[in-house]
């Protein structure tokens, strides 16, 4: 599985700084292992069951996210 995010100058310069600080080759190790201890010693209030989405349904998504343009209004919201 890979998964991506990204992390804004500015508000999370202390995660890039930390990421930066290891090894190119160790980083995904290091964040693994801090995901794990997060989980591990959080329990979530609330469960929420699994979202299945047809395949069929991923070009409205695309679509839909387009317009809303929901990148720029997240940026903006934080």
């Amino acid at each position: 599985m890979f998964i991506a995010f990204r992390l804004k100058p500015g508000r999370d310069d202390d995660l890039i700084n930390w990421i930066q600080s290891k090894e190119e080759g160790d980083r995904s190790y290091h964040i693994r292992q801090v995901i794990r201890q997060g989980l591990l010693q959080q329990t979530p209030a609330i469960s929420y069951p699994a979202i299945r989405i047809e395949p069929r349904q991923i070009e409205d998504i695309k679509q839909v996210v387009k317009e809303a343009d929901l990148e720029a209004a997240l940026d903006a919201w934080s």
